[in-house]
């Protein structure tokens, strides 16, 4: 389990104290909710995002409490938790052999579904035209997701050239993908694919090459597809057959379906508390929503909650006290800055950099 130690403590570290393990959990699972959203956001930590999302609840928690026990974690303020000075020797001596691949993007293209989504297409697509080539009508498909076979099949039908065609076009794509891919990212990108000649391998068969460790195998593999995503997305007339493998969701698709509840209501102009009351939810629930509206909406109005000045002050501070901790920030602040301001100004930080 080294390989989720190191990813836990780093989050620890990022996280401050101010999140519970539920909250980590949470974030490595991929669950989507207001608090996830604005913490993946707030404290940096976005790219971590479902690196984990299989995990169940109860090993999470064992694995939590022994690193409690080793030493590594301690209790902070009335849910959270912190890295101890061992905790922190740990951590450096697990990020002298784990790293984030750079190119990993957990909020982007996990928590869309994208990656997964494009990895069967292409998979199921590899699959069907080898097997057409070598004149077998039957297998056994890489996935049984029925809407991907139908996207598959679809595919097939609306194409106006021959499987042989098809095939090329594709290789030659695919090519010009994983040349942009360190060799040894290729071959695993590659040998994760299934053929008449060889079934794709598990991530447990080709760990060798990733410290004999099929969690992170697992991540590096993910973080191919995320990097091959973002070429796709740059040069689309290049990789126009490839391209049509993405589905892309808007800003507006990655918004939980109760802010955007909240959002409708806030066009309709609407104020916090009138909308509090006519959707029977709490005031800091909306202003959660608010939040998550301030990260996905490229025209969200930060001027109807903050002014530019207050927005100035709240970032001034949090870099003169090099810390995230709201409570540490409006210490620091006239009384009139409530944490939902906090919150804004700190969220905007990302539109700025």
């Amino acid at each position: 389990m080294a390989c989720f130690h190191w990813i836990v403590l780093l989050l620890v570290r990022k996280l401050d104290g101010q999140r519970s393990p539920g909250g980590i959990y949470h974030l490595i699972t991929g669950k989507r909710s207001a608090q996830t959203i604005q913490d993946a956001h707030l404290f940096r930590c976005a790219e971590a995002v479902s690196v984990f999302k299989e995990m169940q609840k109860q090993t999470f928690d064992a694995e939590i409490r022994k690193m409690t026990e080793y030493g590594w974690l301690a209790a902070s303020g009335r849910n959270g938790v912190l890295l101890t000075p061992d905790g922190e020797a740990e951590l450096s001596k697990l990020e002298q052999k784990y790293r984030l691949p750079e190119a990993y993007d957990g909020a982007k293209y996990e928590w869309t579904g994208e990656a997964d989504l494009f990895w069967e297409r292409l998979a199921l697509t590899v699959q069907s035209i080898t097997f057409i080539l070598h004149e077998k009508k039957s297998f056994i498909p890489v996935t049984y997701r029925l809407q991907t076979q139908r996207w598959v099949k679809k595919l097939f039908r609306q194409c106006r050239i021959s499987a042989e065609k098809l095939s090329e076009n594709l290789h030659h794509e695919l090519h010009g993908l994983l040349n942009t891919v360190p060799d040894r990212e290729a071959k695993l990108f590659v040998s994760r694919l299934t053929t008449p000649d060889r079934a794709g391998k598990t991530f447990g068969q080709l760990a060798d090459e990733y410290f004999g460790d099929p969690v992170y195998t697992k991540i590096v593999f993910q973080s191919v597809i995320h990097r091959v995503l973002v070429q796709i997305a740059a040069a689309e007339e290049r990789y126009r057959l490839l391209a049509g493998f993405v589905e892309r969701k808007s800003s507006r698709q990655l918004l939980t379906e109760t802010a955007k509840e909240t959002d409708k209501l806030l066009k309709q102009g609407k104020a916090i508390e009138e909308i509090s009351r006519i959707r029977k939810l709490r005031i800091s629930t909306i202003e959660d929503h608010l939040i998550e509206l301030a990260i996905y909406d490229p025209h969200f109005s930060y001027a109807d909650f903050i002014t530019e000045k207050e927005i100035a002050e709240v970032l001034s501070v949090a870099a003169s006290l090099e810390t995230k901790r709201l409570r540490l920030i409006k210490e620091a602040l006239t009384p009139d800055f409530s944490y939902f301001k906090l919150r804004l100004a700190l969220t905007s930080a990302k539109e700025r950099v």
